[in-house]
């Protein structure tokens, strides 16, 4: 038992000290997709639906679009469903969860190319 114990403690499993690294993985970088333009009908209306819900922004100077939604614009689950169901009022959509599946919303940025999808998938509005 005890030379059991001796070979244990001198091996190095992954992720211990002095055990072997991994082989770097390169990433791709993201390819960014142009941002909409700021009098995009979708933009518009996502700019008007932010300032209901956030008095403090205007609907004519919306959030720079590098804005992060929590923690630059400080939007939580509560506002951001107020945020869905405002713009689905304000474009004619219905906004499904499974819209939201999969999609990375960190920045307004974000926000604008996902209401310019949402509108396109439906029609209502020409991005």
């Amino acid at each position: 038992m005890e030379q059991e114990t001796r070979k244990l403690r001198g091996a190095r499993h992954r992720g211990q000290a002095g055990a072997q690294a991994r082989p770097a993985t390169i990433q791709q970088p993201r390819q960014e997709e142009p941002p909409h333009a700021e009098g995009s009908p979708a933009a518009q209306a996502l700019a008007s639906v932010i300032a209901e819900v956030l008095p403090r922004h205007d609907a004519k100077n919306p959030p720079a679009e590098t804005a992060e939604l929590y923690a630059d614009l400080f939007i939580d689950s509560r506002r951001f469903l107020m945020i869905i169901r405002g713009l689905e009022r304000v474009l004619g959509v219905e906004i499904d969860d499974e819209d939201l599946l999969g999609v990375d919303l960190i920045t307004y940025g974000d926000l604008v190319r996902f209401v310019g999808q949402v509108a396109a998938k439906e029609g209502r509005v020409a991005e």
